[in-house]
Formats: structure tokens, C-alpha cells, sequence
């Protein structure tokens, strides 16, 4: 089922998909079979309502869940984090499209997802599907996948729960160069997904609680690429950053 849904091109990273996918499954089956097949990136998504979801807790997804994104919305969404393992699925769709466009979970296997009432659908191809809509707008709803490794620290909230000061200051120690090359997987997924060469410019803060604040965006060379520039952007704003004893500030052009 993978192997039909994903087509990769290098023999060495379709082991490895098929390798992190069983891991996932597995930490997956542990939640039941109904709840907590994946996770709603609320923060990331835009445009977004979710309907007969059975999980109690907001982010998690279960089987039967209806996604609807209204014109322009962005979906979210990212696999259980497995044992034994170090990186996530995370997939994004958007939908152009002039009319509302639900997607329903219909598989715990990846990609989860099943957009509903479009035409000409393609297959995912080099991490990447399309469909056109009901009057034949070409591209109307498209979706990209990507495997990213999960940063190699822990959030505020992680440290919160321990008072290890050697654990404190490892966080503390975590370079700006090992940051933005975690980022680099998400906003790489954005660039996927909207096919763009743009090269985006952002500066921001980072304060003890983990949280990005001044956010300029200083530079970008196409501003018809907006939908990118947007979905940079939200990575920036909602990146698991790690805790920094004091105020630390990032520019990087991603």
C-alpha cells in the first residue's frame, strides 16, 4: 500500500520509509484503531474545520474525521511520533479551490487522507498529489508529504517536567546553526508543496518560554509566491524551539 501511494525514486529511501512507516504503525496501533491515527497541526493550518473527529483531545485525529478547507485554507497534519525512532511523516494540502473541500481519514495506513467530490486525482508522485475541482480547474487541491527528523533537544515544556541543571544547560547550548537546519525540513516541505525557488529572508526572537516573537520578514524575491511566504512563516511563528536562558536572536534565509 505504500509502495502504490508513494513512489520513490531512491531504493535507499524507500527502505527507510517503509522501515519508519512499520515503526509509526505500530506506536499507532497502541492508541486503538480508531483514535490518534495522526495529529492536526491547528496552528499551522489555515482555513480549516473539523468535524466527526472521535478523540477526545483536539490534535489528535481518528478514523472517520472530516477535514473541510475553505478557499485558500491550508491543512496540517503530522504522524504519531514512534518509538524507537526519529523522525515524523508531516503532510500539507492546499485547496484553491472557489467552493469548500473536505477531506476525510479513511486509512490508518499513510497517506490517512481522502479528498472528497474532485476530479482527476493523480497519484503521490515524488511526494506530491493533485486533484482538479468539479469544473475542471486544473490544481484546485494539491498535498505534499515529506519524512523529518524531530530536533534533537526538548521543548520548554519537556524541561519543565525535570530539574536536571545538566539537562538546562544542554538546552541552553543548542547552536542557531542546529535550529535552522531543523527548520530547513519544514519550510523544505512548504517549497514542496507549492513547487517554489523562492528564497525567503525572516528575522525573529526567540524568548525563555520557547515562543517566536518579532517576526519580520525581510527580504523575499516573488511576492506572487504569497502561499509560500505564508507557510515559512507559520514555521517560524510555531517551531518546537528549545528553552534558552535568555533572549536569542535568529535571522536565516530559508
Amino acid at each position: 500500500m505504500l509502495l502504490k501511494k508513494l513512489k520513490r525514486t531512491k531504493p535507499i529511501a524507500a527502505f527507510l520509509t517503509i522501515f519508519i512507516f512499520i515503526s509509526a504503525f505500530s506506536s499507532i496501533s497502541a492508541y486503538g484503531a480508531e483514535c490518534g491515527i495522526m495529529l492536526f497541526l491547528k496552528n499551522k493550518s489555515r482555513g480549516v474545520n473539523v468535524s466527526e473527529n472521535s478523540c477526545k483531545s483536539a490534535d489528535e485525529i481518528a478514523l472517520g474525521t472530516v477535514f473541510e478547507l475553505t478557499s485558500g485554507g491550508r491543512l496540517w497534519l503530522k504522524s504519531q511520533s514512534a518509538p524507537d525512532t526519529d523522525s515524523d511523516f508531516q503532510v500539507i494540502c492546499q485547496s484553491r479551490s472557489l467552493s469548500p473541500v473536505q477531506v476525510s481519514v479513511s486509512n490508518i495506513f499513510l497517506p490517512w487522507i481522502n479528498p472528497k467530490g474532485l476530479k482527476n486525482c493523480t497519484s503521490w508522485v515524488d511526494h506530491h498529489m493533485s486533484c482538479d475541482d468539479v469544473s475542471g480547474n486544473k490544481n484546485s487541491f494539491f498535498c505534499a508529504i515529506a519524512l523529518i527528523k524531530r530536533p534533537e533537544y526538548n521543548s520548554p515544556k519537556e524541561i519543565e517536567r525535570t530539574t536536571s541543571i545538566k539537562l538546562r544547560k544542554l538546552e541552553n547550548n543548542v547552536s542557531i546553526d542546529q535550529l535552522t537546519k531543523a527548520m530547513d525540513q519544514e519550510a523544505g516541505l512548504c517549497r514542496n508543496l507549492y513547487q517554489s525557488g523562492q528564497q525567503v529572508d525572516v528575522a525573529w526572537t526567540i524568548d525563555k518560554s520557547g515562543s517566536a516573537k518579532n517576526i519580520q520578514l525581510k527580504s523575499f524575491k516573488n511576492p506572487v509566491d504569497k502561499e509560500f511566504i505564508d507557510c515559512v512563516m507559520d514555521v517560524v511563528k510555531d517551531f518546537s524551539y528549545p528553552a534558552y536562558s535568555n533572549e536569542v536572536s535568529v535571522s536565516h534565509k530559508f
